[in-house]
């Protein structure tokens, strides 16, 4: 963290923030404005090299200013090089370059503070095949005048804080539902609420919300259907591999004993040989097998089948995690080969992760995106999640490349994915940016819609076959359930 420079005429205040900072996240339009007394602390960035000022700002807030106040008053070029500008030497020497910011006066004054009241609040039931939404607004002296919304594309409107509609029958991959209020208090409608139904005549009404489904079925606005593929199975399963390159490593390690086998067992490449597969193999059945019970539970606790984890484990490092690291731009780490793009997509789509690794690091900075930081910091983000590879953060980034392959979809096709594609491709689709990255996904995508391909697992691979082949073969290997390795010998 940088350290706050002073001269000695200066007077800096390092005291707890109270007061609003400008900007932020979370503002929206139901804010009263009211009058009331203020501090403005008026900065300025010096320069050491002129002593000069190259920036001047204001802020509400007591306290130093972060690199992200700082950015956004005197831009990322000066943000940046204030805050990596070295400390002043123990002697109290002044750097010869570089900036420090000076607080230059407090004024006081009277300024309108906003002051952020509370939300329109929801709920809605389905009985039969209805759908009954109510709205109930907060704010004394205040009323709901009307909901609107649209149900499967088609438009509907109700007076006043109560609404029932009616549910046609979906088909099996559900409609959106979208609908928000008005409220006297302001003429603007409050955020859109956003739910997927999916409705036979036959049976009961199915949902997705915050309350129902998985973190991929709301991303996707999906339904999973009674019967998946075995690769997308809750739970991680047995499996009787014959990993070459674990065998490799556990008798390079000394954890399996290759018996007689030529060159102890062991190919050039330190996979195992045929017969130091056949040598190695109890401990390869009880290695692949070991992690079982956690891969589960990790994937549980994001909402993301186990088997899918388990095979992405199987496929990326055959349950040996240190396999081809380097710390380059293309490293890769953990049980699951985390990139640093891979790292990218997980800060910026998941903020639990984002806040958990953020604050340490910059404090009140993350209080912004995870894209509002400058590219250092980022960077820096980054090599955190790389240094620590759990199976959580595993399978946090899968479920982050789950919502980004939904962005995408969206944003090429205009469509909810889950009206494109069948649940078990958009998974596909998932593993695609995972492995290959969000720009094959995209490229192969629209070309997928231009020359009119049914949107399929087998239009979107016959697209990734031209673009991103790798892509193609990598999902291939992680849903296809393999054969169990036969030994020649035990």
């Amino acid at each position: 963290m940088p350290r706050i420079k002073w001269l000695a005429a200066a007077i800096i205040l390092f005291v707890p923030i109270t007061a609003a900072r400008a900007g932020g996240p979370g503002n929206d339009f139901r804010i009263e404005y009211q009058d009331q007394d203020c501090e403005i602390y008026v900065w300025q960035l010096m320069s050491w090299e002129t002593l000069q000022p190259a920036c001047s700002f204001w802020l509400y807030n007591e306290g130093p200013p972060t690199a992200s106040e700082v950015k956004a008053f005197c831009g990322s070029e000066l943000s940046t090089a204030w805050y990596k500008t070295a400390p002043s030497s123990p002697a109290g020497e002044a750097p010869d370059s570089g900036y420090y910011v000076l607080l230059d006066k407090i004024v006081f004054s009277t300024c309108k503070m906003a002051s952020h009241l509370p939300p329109v609040k929801f709920n809605y039931t389905i009985y039969s095949n209805i759908l009954d939404i109510q709205a109930t607004e907060p704010l004394p002296n205040q009323e709901i005048i009307k909901i609107e919304g649209s149900l499967g594309g088609h438009p509907f409107e109700c007076q006043g804080s109560s609404c029932q509609v009616i549910i046609i029958p979906t088909g099996p991959r559900g409609i959106e539902v979208n609908w928000w209020a008005v409220s006297s208090f302001s003429e603007h409608p409050t955020p859109t609420q956003t739910i997927y139904i999916k409705y036979d005549p036959d049976s009961w009404p199915v949902l997705v919300d915050s309350r129902h489904g998985t973190a991929a079925q709301r991303y996707w606005g999906s339904f999973q259907p009674l019967e998946v593929p075995a690769w997308l199975n809750p739970a991680a399963q047995p499996s009787s591999e014959g990993f070459a390159y674990l065998a490799g490593r556990l008798i390079s390690s000394g954890q399996a004993d290759p018996g007689d086998c030529p060159d102890y067992g062991l190919m050039n490449s330190g996979y195992a040989s045929v017969c130091g597969l056949d040598q190695a193999w109890p401990m390869v059945i009880e290695y692949q097998n070991q992690l079982d019970q956690q891969i589960t539970e990790a994937a549980a606790a994001q909402e993301i089948p186990g088997q899918l984890l388990k095979r992405v484990i199987a496929i990326e490092s055959q349950f040996w995690p240190d396999q081809h690291i380097n710390w380059g731009a293309a490293g890769e780490a953990g049980l699951g080969q985390l990139t640093h793009n891979g790292a990218d997509t997980l800060l910026m789509w998941d903020s639990g992760q984002y806040e958990a690794v953020c604050r340490p690091l910059f404090g009140s900075e993350c209080d912004y995106s995870y894209y509002s930081l400058d590219d250092w910091q980022r960077s820096a983000l980054q090599n955190e999640i790389m240094n620590n590879p759990s199976l959580e953060t595993l399978a946090r980034a899968i479920r982050a490349n789950a919502g980004q392959a939904g962005g995408i979809i969206r944003d090429i096709t205009g469509d909810r994915p889950g009206a494109y594609m069948s649940h078990a491709d958009l998974w596909r689709a998932a593993l695609v940016n995972y492995n290959a990255g969000p720009g094959c996904l995209r490229a192969a995508l629209r070309d997928l819609n231009q020359a009119g391909y049914v949107p399929s697992w087998g239009g979107l691979a016959t697209s990734l076959g031209a673009l991103c082949p790798a892509a193609v073969r990598y999902v291939e290997a992680v849903t296809t359930t393999p054969l169990p390795y036969q030994p020649i010998t035990h």
